[in-house]
């Protein structure tokens, strides 16, 4: 509230006028959401944090916060569940390919290489990458271990696209045939 030559015994049109607005975001504030830096500096700002007070609670070095909300570099996946935690979800959840989302937002969740998840389901870490690319499921023994990882995690609903060689291969011959 801006009160007006109140002790001289002025009168202003303005004396008992209150200004609302809101207070300006603050410069580096960003505009559009685009990457987790973008997220981090954010919440950071939202929260009245300070850079070292979020590179505590992660375990990094400020240097390393200020890195990753300037988008010079990408965090680690072993800081993922950390930055899941302070932001309240994953910037980063996909959607698309139900196989490739769920494995890339497993390995973000649980803070994953590619290689210790490869691991975990049985495969070569190579596997994983394909899959998290898009490509089907080869083989019928690899199927087998997807599906006992996602029951061991309590995952369902996810579908496992199977690569079937003997139909693809039926359907490139009749293909060759009629031509």
């Amino acid at each position: 509230m801006i009160v007006v030559a109140a002790e001289t015994g002025l009168r202003s049109p303005f004396a008992n006028m209150v200004l609302k607005a809101k207070k300006p975001l603050h410069y580096s504030y960003p505009k559009e959401l685009k990457t987790v830096g973008d997220h981090l500096r954010k919440v950071r700002l939202d929260r009245g944090l300070w850079q070292i007070h979020v590179a505590e609670e992660f375990g990094v070095t400020e240097s390393s916060i200020m890195r990753w909300e300037t988008n010079q570099v990408k965090p680690q996946i072993m800081y993922w569940p950390k930055i899941i935690a302070f932001l309240g979800y994953d910037p980063e959840f996909e959607e698309g390919n139900p196989l490739a989302v769920t494995l890339k937002n497993y390995r973000r969740k649980h803070g994953l290489k590619r290689k210790l998840l490869a691991d975990r389901i049985g495969v070569d870490e190579t596997t994983v990458l394909w899959w998290e690319r898009g490509r089907e499921v080869k083989y019928m023994r690899s199927r087998n271990q997807l599906q006992a990882f996602f029951e061991t995690e309590g995952i369902t609903g996810v579908e496992i696209p199977f690569y079937d060689a003997a139909s693809r291969t039926r359907e490139v011959y009749k293909r060759k045939k009629s031509s």
